[in-house]
């Protein structure tokens, strides 16, 4: 029989997830954050980019289309990705999605790695120190470490534009947020409830509930991370209902096999609440990467979509593609069923 092959896309695995106001797309950060990453024994050996033709090379072979990826766009390209993946144990993938045209508010910088090695021995911190390395890196507004199979269930679509998401297992809060919430209440914070609250060198802040990430998902964690939302004050918080697991898969999910009514109780909720929001960093950045983009041209909707060979269709668009399938899916019409919120109970 031959051997089972390893799940690239549904892989069970603890998470870290950068939301980054910055551009980042330097040469130097590049580089140093391979450096970060084989530093604590998570080098990745496979790459895919544009520049690859989205093939899975082997990367030290392949490190110039590793450098283009980060650094240049195709031509009316709007964003720029790079995809990486560590093929020996602890297995994982390391992905970049940079916004070449700035005009989405925020970047993304995420590691995944198996969930076996967070189960026992140094792990758990080894990973945990990595994360505090490339916040240093990268300068994020926010970011979140979690065990991946209830991240999602935590609180659903996130936008920090309506305010904070909710409380995970690792929550990295840049100087903006400690400003806002202020320092004394965190530092009481850790005081009062069992979590640790760490002060970052740039003067944002770490907090971390405790235990192992794996148990994330338990009644007994999920309420600390509520205690920890009320203590802080629900006024920064943009979820509407408190976070539930998830009773399917996100496999299962995209394979069609959970009722459309499921996915949107779970999946769609409610529109969250305008929560209290700090002015983040690093905008005029932004904003100058944005004109200079509308200097060069840009790119219309329509010429975006010839450009994935998508066709436009209903009021809404295509706005989701399974990329193991390439079906196109005009949501919430398709995937989820009639109706575009779930219900709030």
């Amino acid at each position: 029989m031959g051997k089972r092959g390893f799940d690239w896309d549904g892989f069970d695995g603890v998470i870290l997830t950068f939301w980054v106001v910055k551009p980042f797309d330097t040469r130097e950060v590049a580089q140093t954050f391979l450096g970060i990453l084989e530093h604590h024994g998570y080098a990745p050996d496979r790459l895919s980019t544009v520049w690859t033709k989205d093939r899975w090379v082997k990367l030290q072979q392949n490190m110039d289309e590793y450098y283009r990826g980060w650094l240049e766009r195709r031509p009316k390209a709007v964003s720029k990705h790079v995809m990486l993946r560590r093929t020996c144990y602890p297995r994982g993938t390391m992905n970049v999605d940079i916004s070449a045209d700035g005009r989405f508010p925020f970047d993304f910088l995420d590691v995944v790695l198996e969930a076996d090695y967070f189960r026992e021995g140094p792990g758990q911190q080894r990973f945990l120190q990595m994360a505090k390395d490339l916040y240093t890196l990268v300068n994020p507004a926010y970011g979140m470490l979690e065990d991946r199979d209830t991240s999602i269930s935590r609180t659903g679509i996130i936008d920090l534009e309506r305010g904070l998401p909710g409380i995970f297992w690792g929550n990295f809060l840049g100087p903006e947020y400690t400003a806002m919430l202020g320092w004394e209440k965190l530092e009481a914070l850790g005081r009062e409830l069992p979590v640790t609250v760490e002060r970052l060198p740039d003067d944002g802040v770490l907090i971390v509930l405790g235990g192992n990430v794996l148990d994330s998902g338990t009644p007994e964690m999920l309420a600390r991370a509520e205690a920890v939302e009320q203590f802080l004050g629900e006024e920064y918080f943009s979820k509407t209902s408190p976070p539930k697991p998830l009773p399917f898969s996100m496999t299962d999910a995209l394979a069609g096999k959970v009722p459309p009514e499921v996915l949107r109780k779970y999946l769609m909720p409610p529109k969250p609440r305008q929560g209290k929001v700090p002015e983040f960093r690093f905008r005029e950045l932004r904003q100058k990467r944005q004109e200079e983009w509308e200097r060069s041209g840009g790119i219309t909707v329509e010429e975006l979509i010839e450009e994935v060979g998508l066709e436009i269709k209903g009021p809404g668009g295509v706005i989701m593609v399974d990329a193991a399938t390439g079906k196109a899916y005009d949501l919430p019409g398709e995937m989820f069923g009639e109706g575009d919120e779930g219900e709030e109970e």
